[in-house]
């Protein structure tokens, strides 16, 4: 737990990260707190750990993160603040007759996601409430500030401080560029997402070699069967690719990110499959036993390059798998995962591996 001296708050992280890294805020967020009202009405994206939510008086937070909205409920209650629905929204209906004076954004890794957030506040809120866009310099492209300024009303960039960027902007014009949906083939599957899910425009690199892999009739493969969670889904493309070949499965997704489970669910019967979707981190709102989890797992989290998540995922699925339950794992070669795997389960097999990734067969969980 860390001690934010400008606020007297103590706040902690959710997962929890290494104590070096530690600090739920960071100098954007002091920043952002130097120029905005404290006390008027606030609507807040992108607040991962619900920092700026307890510094300030009248929050609303748009929360889509499993991850943020366990965090930001926990740092209120750790420091005695109410724990209200109207904090938390995460549909774009909650905007409307809102009271909102001010939006902040922390900005996120991903562009689209950006400009999702500016188009929602170009819909349903008052053209001139005032936009403050806030995170570290090195982390905002010249890209992201030549587009903000096109495209905003009004633009003003603050000179940078400790390291850290504050624009004030009013409410952009509309984004015809900004598409809702968007996706790609996989074989028979047609895949779609909404802005901000991982990998919504293209197959990414890791699944797309888990795949190849699990179509190789050169390599000894395990045969799936029973209850099987794709864990960390995103657009639902592995799980549904594997419930499409073998229609007998009993087939879960679960994400942390709402779009994603929201994708993976349009996907599913876009298909004519029959998924069950959840929203949650890691295993948490699966209460059903497994028999395989697959998953290729986050290692960032915002900019942050961390296995918390990933470590929390290995661990729930050894808990929640059967006796006899498998694993299966598909991670950038460089990510130091075997340790644990090892620790929890009885059998880990790479089974296949090129430059960029590695595939292990973890079973028998020791749990």
């Amino acid at each position: 737990m860390a001690w934010w001296q400008a606020t007297s708050l103590q706040l902690a992280c959710f997962p929890a990260v290494p104590e070096q890294i530690a600090r739920p805020w960071d100098s954007a967020d002091e920043y952002l707190l130097d120029h905005l009202d404290r006390d008027a009405p606030t609507l807040l994206f992108n607040d991962r750990y619900g920092a700026l939510s307890c510094a300030l008086t009248q929050p609303v937070s748009w929360l889509d993160s499993a991850c943020a909205q366990r965090a930001s409920r926990d740092n209120r209650q750790r420091n005695s603040l109410e724990l209200a629905d109207e904090h938390w929204i995460h549909e774009a209906s909650h905007l409307q007759n809102s009271q909102v004076q001010q939006v902040v954004i922390r900005l996120p890794k991903n562009f689209e996601q950006l400009r999702y957030w500016l188009q929602l506040c170009h819909q349903h809120l008052d053209h001139k409430t005032p936009l403050y866009l806030a995170g570290m310099a090195k982390h905002i492209p010249v890209r992201w500030l030549n587009w903000l300024e096109q495209h905003s009303a009004e633009y003003r960039q603050m000179p940078i401080q400790r390291k850290a960027r504050l624009l004030q902007i009013r409410l952009p014009v509309s984004d015809p560029g900004l598409r809702t949906w968007q996706g790609y083939t996989v074989g028979q599957l047609n895949i779609q997402a909404l802005p901000g899910v991982f990998s919504r425009s293209n197959l990414d690199p890791g699944t797309a070699f888990l795949l190849h892999t699990l179509e190789d009739a050169r390599l000894a493969l395990p045969t799936f069967s029973g209850r099987l969670c794709d864990l960390g889904c995103g657009n639902g493309v592995l799980g549904l690719w594997l419930k499409q070949r073998q229609p007998e499965l009993q087939l879960i997704q679960t994400d942390d990110y709402l779009p994603a489970v929201i994708s993976a669910q349009h996907n599913a019967a876009n298909a004519g499959l029959e998924v069950s979707c959840y929203h949650g981190h890691s295993l948490n709102t699966i209460r059903e036993p497994l028999d395989w989890v697959v998953c290729n797992p986050p290692f960032h989290d915002g900019h942050k390059q961390l296995n918390n998540i990933a470590n929390d995922m290995f661990r729930d699925a050894a808990r929640q798998l059967q006796p006899d339950g498998n694993l299966l794992v598909v991670a950038n070669r460089h990510l130091n995962y075997p340790p644990l795997l090892k620790r929890l389960f009885s059998q880990v097999q790479r089974i296949s591996a090129d430059q960029r990734f590695v595939i292990f067969w973890c079973q028998t969980p020791k749990c």
